[in-house]
């Protein structure tokens, strides 16, 4: 049986449900399990409270061990407006980003005691331990976003902040942050291979040099298709997190385009609807006073399980306006069978949505407004949009795909 020694960063713990990362992992862990491998799972800077953390270890124990080493467990943290702020303002480190190889001399020893066949790091603070280990040693990455494109997302929000001292605070942190793109691929370079999720993030690896770039869309498990029935309410949700940067982006648009053009054309919408937020973290006071003065709008907050929302929902409203990563909840949508409604910046990093056969995609507010309405008003075109959603799903994004393109990229490279 393969050993892999397998590192999670970033606070994304393997969890069945959730935390759209944590849901990717738990499925990448199934897949694993099936293809006969040893895993052991070494969580990098956590950030989850104490408390979500012990429950989510809970449902990795038929698929995985963890080895806990308390340094490894919260992330470094150096306040702003420091008297130490201003050389790593001038003189940025990498241990200034991630952790030195004294932080990680435990891990290290464990992997050295155990004779690891693989070291899989998920996302970049892992994949930055990858310097420290011997060259000998068999690597393999998956990123979720690229770090220079989320710290060019960084600059483009800098002034999104409530008040010039955030304002002053993040730009300070971004001027220090400057160098950890580079040190970050330095690191990744070390890679006999990388499995990236997110198409146009493997075009973009491969234009950049890197060789042994092999796309494999996340694997996600069979949910299966329910058809809709008719209601008195059409059930529109959004899901995922109130804080990440790419989703205030997004929630920015639905409030300022896509809504506006919901009530513009109020006339056009045959049947009542309401519209369902929900996620994690906090909105900022401006999202959420625009939000409330939508009468529709229902802000429903985290919720652990989201099979029962899922189920409810007659259409997935995704509003991020801009590339991003691979799509977690419109993957999970298509398992389910379900209705997806888009920005066509989605599209990028998924090349298996297409456009009026398994989701309704719009370049724009007033484009993607319209197209909302249509969904509205047609319970035949949300259904067969959603049996051409899980056809996709069965051929081209479940777990059992998952596992034949896996077996076939450790192959190609000689991992194991």
């Amino acid at each position: 049986m393969k050993k892999i020694l397998f590192l999670v960063s970033g606070g994304h713990i393997p969890y069945y449900t959730g935390n759209g990362n944590s849901v990717l992992l738990f499925s990448l862990l199934k897949c694993f399990k099936r293809l006969n491998y040893n895993v052991t799972v070494v969580p990098i800077c956590v950030r989850s409270s104490k408390e979500m953390y012990e429950s989510q270890k809970k449902y990795l124990e038929n698929y995985c061990k963890i080895f806990e080493d308390k340094t490894l467990l919260s992330p470094k943290h150096y306040p702003l407006l420091k008297f130490s702020t201003l050389k790593r303002v001038l003189f940025p480190k990498y241990t200034d980003y991630f952790f030195s190889k004294d932080e990680v001399s435990g891990l290290i020893s464990f992997y050295n005691k155990n004779s690891f066949d693989l070291v899989y790091a998920y996302d970049w603070e892992a994949v930055a331990l990858f310097n420290y280990f011997d060259n000998k040693t068999k690597l393999a990455a998956s990123l979720v976003d690229l770090i220079d494109e989320y710290y060019k997302l960084r600059w483009k929000g800098l002034f999104s902040h409530s008040g010039p001292i955030n304002s002053l605070l993040a730009l300070v942190s971004l001027i220090i942050d400057r160098k950890k793109p580079k040190f970050a691929y330095q690191a990744l370079s070390r890679s006999n291979v990388i499995i990236e999720h997110a198409h146009q993030h493997a075009e973009k690896l491969i234009y950049l040099g890197f060789k042994n770039v092999y796309y494999i869309p996340h694997p996600l498990p069979i949910r299966g298709f329910s058809k809709g029935s008719l209601k008195d309410v059409v059930t529109i949700s959004i899901i995922g997190s109130f804080k990440g940067t790419a989703s205030q982006h997004g929630f920015v648009f639905l409030v300022e385009k896509v809504l506006p053009y919901l009530v513009m054309n109020a006339k056009e919408i045959q049947k009542k609807y309401e519209i369902r937020i929900i996620g994690h973290g906090a909105f900022s006071d401006s999202i959420r006073n625009s939000l409330e003065q939508y009468k529709q709008c229902k802000i429903v907050g985290f919720v652990d399980d989201l099979e029962g929302e899922y189920a409810m929902a007659d259409i997935i409203l995704v509003t991020i306006p801009m590339p991003h990563g691979f799509r977690t909840r419109i993957a999970e949508a298509f398992s389910y069978g379900k209705c997806v409604v888009a920005h066509s910046a989605n599209a990028f990093g998924m090349p298996e949505i297409i456009n009026g056969y398994n989701a309704l995609l719009a370049e724009n507010g007033y484009e993607l407004g319209k197209i909302l309405i249509k969904a509205i008003n047609s319970i035949d075109l949300r259904n067969e949009i959603g049996l051409n959603a899980i056809s996709t799903f069965d051929s081209q994004l479940s777990e059992e795909i998952g596992i034949i393109k896996l077996e076939k990229a450790f192959s190609h490279f000689d991992l194991f």
